[in-house]
């Protein structure tokens, strides 16, 4: 306690809340980076998924693990369908466009669920394991609180890891993208304010999209890059494209993974 304040509940309580927004944006950086897309709805798939768990614990009587694969299935499909009915028509829109799109579609996710549920906060019954007090030695904190920051630190380690120990990287870029040599080099010049390291190790560069070009045109970008075009809608390319990184793997030495 200081001053009467109890600084410790404070910093764990801040730590927790933001692993859970950097879980969140883990998964933006994703819609943003790989895909191209300025998704600024993200968070209300996040927002679909919770209420999804809540009504399997509340209605169906699930328990808290089979309410959260239920909550990240029907939130897959969801994406999946708007996708291919709303997103892949504004993948070469411009970013205003594209912001403005999903700034509605949050606002559309916002009264549906309210429409549909009500604005009232859904009660959500934690497992036994995650209720009650943990003693973290110095203080006695919320269990739940503390997974959070165990899980957001164990993504966190995992995903540095597997940046600094991977053998081999590839650079996945939009084929819709207006230049997408430049946004190879951007890739790169990011790559390399982080390590230097990493821009040393074989590397291959693949086109995705390719089934929202005409004919011919995404292999013709990908040639100019010396890249491969793929489209996981059509399930094209993708055998060569896991045939060349076994290939690569397979000749890069484990010494390289540092």
């Amino acid at each position: 306690m200081i001053f009467g304040v109890d600084v410790a509940s404070m910093l764990l309580g801040g730590v927790a809340a933001g692993m859970v927004l950097f879980i969140v944006s883990v998964g933006l950086s994703v819609t943003m980076g790989l895909m191209g897309f300025v998704n600024l709805a993200h968070g209300g798939f996040a927002m679909l998924g919770g209420y999804v768990i809540a009504a399997a614990m509340k209605h169906w009587g699930l328990g808290f693990v089979p309410a959260l694969i239920v909550g990240f299935a029907v939130t897959a499909v969801a994406s999946a369908v708007l996708e291919r009915l709303l997103y892949a028509r504004l993948y070469r829109a411009a970013e205003l466009d594209q912001v403005l799109f999903t700034i509605g579609l949050v606002f559309m996710m916002i009264a549906s669920v309210t429409l549909l549920v009500g604005p009232e906060n859904q009660p959500l019954r934690l497992p036994a394991m995650l209720q009650g007090q943990i003693n973290l030695g110095i203080i006695h904190y919320r269990t739940y609180s503390v997974a959070l920051i165990v899980i957001g630190a164990a993504i966190a380690g995992g995903l540095w890891l597997g940046f600094e120990r991977t053998r081999v990287l590839v650079y996945l870029v939009d084929v819709t993208t207006e230049d997408p040599s430049a946004a190879l080099a951007t890739l790169r010049h990011e790559l390399g304010a982080w390590s230097e390291d990493l821009l040393r190790k074989p590397s291959l560069v693949v086109l995705s999209k390719a089934d929202l070009l005409p004919a011919g045109e995404a292999e013709a970008r990908a040639s100019a890059l010396g890249a491969m075009a793929i489209s996981a809608v059509r399930n094209e390319g993708l055998s060569a494209l896991k045939e060349r990184i076994w290939a690569m793997l397979d000749a890069a030495p484990l010494a390289e993974a540092t």
